[in-house]
């Protein structure tokens, strides 16, 4: 989550969440309450296509997650303010 965005909140994460569907990756992964809420309204419009996308509330829903199924032979990009202590992450991979 981006906890600076205020009121605009829902939009710009809305727009981070359709910018990642526009880069040619296989996998994108969102983390955050605000990136739970921004995912449902882009996933259930029919426009969005198939991608493979996951969005998690918290920081610890994703680490169950991918302990559940790991990523592997992959390249990971970590992008996170540091309230979300997505650091937590790395040992994951």
């Amino acid at each position: 989550d981006m906890f600076e965005m205020g009121d605009g909140s829902l939009k710009e994460h809305e727009a981070v969440i359709k910018k990642a569907t526009e880069t040619p990756i296989d996998e994108r992964i969102f983390i955050g309450k605000d990136f739970y809420e921004a995912g449902k309204s882009i996933v259930h419009n029919p426009s969005f296509g198939d991608e493979k996308i996951s969005f998690y509330k918290t920081t610890d829903d994703a680490v169950t997650a991918l302990k559940a199924g790991p990523v592997k032979n992959s390249t990971i990009l970590i992008k996170g303010s540091r309230g979300m202590s997505l650091e937590r992450l790395v040992e994951l991979f």
